[in-house]
């Protein structure tokens, strides 16, 4: 997958879900929780972390936009 893509498919997959995170926050007020679990998350927290890691904000910071 990496040879293809250039990215390993762990990569390729967070990259997706936090590409549906992010519309799905633009589109509306969101329940954050129902939301991570939705995308796979394990939790908020998890979901919020790595949110945060890749974009440099919080998922919150997104959802009152």
């Amino acid at each position: 997958f990496r040879g293809e893509c250039g990215v390993t498919l762990h990569a390729y997959r967070q990259r997706q879900r936090l590409g549906l995170a992010i519309a799905r926050l633009l589109e509306g007020p969101q329940d954050l929780s129902a939301l991570a679990h939705e995308l796979g998350y394990s939790s908020h927290s998890h979901f919020t972390r790595e949110f945060r890691r890749h974009l440099g904000v919080t998922p919150s910071v997104l959802a009152v936009l």
